[in-house]
């Protein structure tokens, strides 16, 4: 979903632009949270994750050793890639759980 769309979305709407943003996830089990702050990725992967490309922490870092333990595993998967943003790019922060979603949420929701 692009800017546009989302502000076409909130136009037919006509939402108050006063009212709260909220993140929902996991259509099955749907949690819904509050929005931490939002984060435009770099133009660049080695700009956004730090000094390693699969963690984003520094070499040094205590925990890296442990998370490249199953790296090899990781690899494998079809489904597991390191983070690399593909143009520009806004993303929304998961912040606070604050309660149970809807699963209506995702047949009623406004594309």
């Amino acid at each position: 979903m692009t800017i546009r769309e989302l502000r076409e979305i909130l136009d037919r709407l006509d939402v108050d632009e006063r009212t709260e943003v909220r993140l929902m996830t996991g259509r099955d089990w749907p949690f819904e949270y509050d929005i931490s702050g939002v984060w435009v990725a770099p133009e660049t992967a080695a700009a956004a994750i730090g000094d390693c490309a699969h963690c984003g922490f520094a070499e040094e870092h205590e925990i890296h050793p442990e998370h490249h333990a199953f790296e090899a595993e990781e690899e494998e998967d079809p489904g597991f890639r390191p983070f690399e943003p593909d143009g520009d790019v806004i993303y929304l922060l998961e912040g606070r759980q604050l309660a149970y979603g809807a699963k209506q949420a995702w047949e009623e929701a406004v594309r």
